[in-house]
């Protein structure tokens, strides 16, 4: 909240609340699905993939709030 602009702190809260609620959700629909259709390694390997998009998303992101970071950090 606190990287947020102050006009928008809510929808920066509804956003992370979405991103919990979605995959919660679906993810045991899927993963049910999969378990109960297809070879229960493809689970695995999903989830591997998953993991590894989720890295070279959040090391894409490492820069720009980086320097978010240090610019809320000179202000106070």
């Amino acid at each position: 909240a606190n990287f947020a602009p102050e006009q928008m702190r809510g929808r920066y809260m509804a956003f992370f609340s979405i991103a919990w609620m979605v995959p919660s959700t679906f993810g045991p629909w899927g993963a049910g699905l999969i378990l109960d259709n297809y070879n229960p390694s493809w689970l695995w390997y999903f989830c591997g993939i998953s993991c590894f998009v989720a890295i070279i998303l959040f090391l894409q992101l490492d820069k720009p709030v980086g320097r978010r970071v240090e610019a809320i950090s000179a202000k106070a």
